[in-house]
């Protein structure tokens, strides 16, 4: 987020702000259109940390083909050994595209300990798998839905 001055108050206010908050005076700054959405790549999604992603990118691009994987790795692999390694290779991703869906929420990545506490860990499964995220920019990142 960058930051300019106010040509009137010479407080600081956004460079896309028209006008200032503080004193009203109208600004001459460009109109920056964000189409940004993060994290862009399936790289980024999953294997960083930082970042949001929407409620349907989680499901659909990550939790969908994951599972459809292992069941149908279930499926051929009677002794569960393949279906194994799976799990184990998809922990780092797992943990990595969570974490963004805690950040859409505007949580830590650490609320998704909550999933492994009996009963209690409904809720953020709930929260994090059903919930739209917060509606603007937060300290993750902007609205990955670019919706305000």
């Amino acid at each position: 987020m960058n930051m300019i001055y106010c040509q009137g108050c010479g407080h600081k206010i956004h460079e896309t702000a028209v006008a200032c908050p503080s004193c009203g005076a109208p600004q001459k700054t460009k109109v920056v259109a964000v189409v940004k959405r993060n994290p862009t790549t399936l790289g980024q999604l999953l294997f960083s940390f930082e970042g949001r992603i929407s409620r349907s990118r989680y499901w659909l691009e990550y939790c969908l083909p994951v599972n459809v994987m292992a069941g149908l790795l279930l499926l051929v692999d009677s002794s569960g050994s393949l279906t194994a390694l799976l799990l184990l290779l998809f922990l780092y991703p797992t943990l990595a595209v969570t974490s963004k869906r805690c950040h859409d929420v505007n949580r830590s990545g650490w609320f998704m300990l909550i999933l492994l506490i009996p009963i209690l860990g409904i809720w953020p499964f709930i929260e994090l798998g059903f919930i739209r995220g917060t509606r603007a920019e937060n300290q993750y990142g902007i609205d990955p839905l670019g919706i305000h």
